[in-house]
């Protein structure tokens, strides 16, 4: 019964050796904004608007939701620790129709990343 012995001994040092870092990120998380007013879009004013349809508080440290986005910037991205694809392909659409605005003006184009494109966002 050595064989077994060894192997249990060596598990733990080899996952942490082999633990990909760069997956540390869940799928589904990232929605990317363009079009963003210059001028009053702030990382509140993001907050505020899609918080609702998202399904989380506007309480920074509890919500789980991240604000990518420095003021005066014309594009950002939210990103959630959980995925919602549900609720984020409707925040999509209804800040794509204007249904949500941002600091009171309608976004250029908002895009729930997927494949490449959300790989890209994590590298």
């Amino acid at each position: 019964g050595n064989d077994r012995d060894d192997r249990r001994r060596d598990e733990p040092r080899e996952e942490i050796k082999f633990e990909p870092v760069e997956l540390d990120w869940e799928k589904g998380c990232v929605v990317s904004l363009a079009g963003l007013s210059t001028t009053t879009c702030d990382r509140e004013a993001i907050r505020d608007a899609v918080s609702d349809i998202l399904g989380v508080t506007t309480d920074v440290k509890t919500s789980g939701l991240y604000v990518d986005y420095n003021r005066g910037a014309s594009s950002g991205n939210l990103r959630l620790k959980e995925p919602k694809p549900e609720a984020m392909k409707e925040l999509v659409a209804k800040l794509n129709d204007g249904t949500v605005k941002i600091a009171n003006e309608k976004v250029g184009e908002a895009a729930f990343l997927e494949g490449e494109a959300e790989e890209k966002y994590w590298k």
